[in-house]
């Protein structure tokens, strides 16, 4: 049966989530390239991935699961959308630097 509200989420469920998320934005951040950015940039970098894949993943959990009920698939595809999505959000932030002309 689908969740009523956030509240009816089980903890370990949300824990999970979440962690898988973060999980996804450390493999995404270890993929960037920080040679050439100050410190503040890159914990800026961190902190803006973490927060990407935290949400994607959290949304997805709950949309997946209100569709199909089954809470182990809900759980595998929101942390695959969690990595996928902040990959995503790197590339098209390339795009921007590299059509706008903007230095990160």
């Amino acid at each position: 049966m689908p969740y009523k509200s956030l509240n009816d989420v089980p903890e370990f469920n949300s824990l999970f989530v979440v962690l898988l998320g973060v999980w996804g934005a450390i493999m995404n951040y270890l993929k960037r390239k920080n040679d050439k950015y100050t410190l503040v940039k890159k914990v800026g970098f961190f902190v803006l991935d973490v927060l990407t894949s935290g949400g994607i993943s959290i949304v997805t959990y709950l949309v997946v699961y209100g569709y199909t009920g089954n809470e182990f698939l809900s759980v595998g595809i929101s942390g695959v959308f969690a990595h996928l999505g902040t990959r995503a959000f790197y590339i098209f932030e390339q795009i921007i630097v590299q059509k706008v002309g903007i230095r990160l």
